[in-house]
């Protein structure tokens, strides 16, 4: 890629920055970047309203009993793997959104950060090992945000820290990891060449995210003396049929009904 070249506006007289200029220039740069002189504030966008939100991605209605069994069922589970957030001080609400994708997503948008999972993504986890790596991932952005703040932007080294730190918080909650990568690469990632557009991407490609879990994995089993004294934890009995209720009703639908 050719980058475009800056000319002075008087060709004849253009000279290199001296290196007196080049320290000033550096000094205040630093100056700025430790305080001693602020750069302007930047107007945090207005939260979007929730119900346009949850009309657009068929986010399932807080106030129904899948809504309030999902949203306790997270809350206990986050508090395992991060036995000392404060979900009172800073609260987050964790939805079901009304899709057949297998996806997830997490979203400072509005007032109240969200942690969203899909209708057919819940369907498929077996064992709260595939959960908590899911919630981990996703938390895991929500704490680079909450360092970043409106300066944050998504990278590779990110996506592989959300992979692979799932790992480390399953493992000290005491549940087994081996299930979590089980999961990742079943239903996520395999190991195909990547195309140029991949490598490009901001999410790394498929090969170094397994590559990441993999190594993770090998270097907690040893670290922490092996996980064979352990099993995956299966889910509630109950936990499918309640994701299988789960339903968004658009504005449309309730107009008709």
């Amino acid at each position: 890629m050719r980058f475009p070249v800056r000319r002075s506006s008087n060709p004849k007289k253009s000279q290199k920055p001296s290196l007196e200029s080049m320290a000033k220039s550096m000094e205040k740069t630093r100056k700025g970047r430790l305080g001693g002189e602020k750069s302007p504030k930047k107007e945090k966008p207005e939260p979007i309203k929730e119900e346009e939100f949850a009309e657009e991605v068929r986010l399932v209605a807080p106030e129904t009993p899948e809504s309030i069994y999902f949203q306790k069922m997270m809350e206990n589970l986050i508090q395992k793997l991060f036995p000392k957030i404060n979900l009172v001080r800073k609260p987050i609400k964790f939805r079901i959104f009304d899709d057949k994708v297998l996806n997830a997503f997490f979203t400072v948008a509005l007032k109240t950060p969200i942690i969203a999972f899909s209708k057919g993504l819940l369907l498929q986890v077996k064992f709260l090992e595939d959960i908590s790596g899911i919630l981990g991932h996703e938390f895991t952005h929500q704490q680079f945000s909450a360092s970043y703040g409106a300066e944050h932007r998504n990278s590779k080294l990110e996506e592989l820290s959300a992979d692979a730190w799932p790992l480390v918080l399953i493992a000290e909650a005491e549940m087994d990891p081996r299930q979590y990568v089980d999961f990742a690469k079943t239903h996520f990632l395999d190991e195909k060449k990547a195309s140029i557009l991949e490598i490009i991407d901001v999410h790394p490609t498929q090969s170094s995210r397994v590559r990441a879990l993999e190594d993770g994995l090998a270097i907690l089993d040893k670290r922490m003396g092996g996980f064979m004294d352990r099993s995956p934890t299966l889910l509630p009995p109950d936990f499918k049929d309640v994701i299988e209720r789960a339903k968004h009703y658009s504005y449309v639908d309730l107009a008709l009904a």
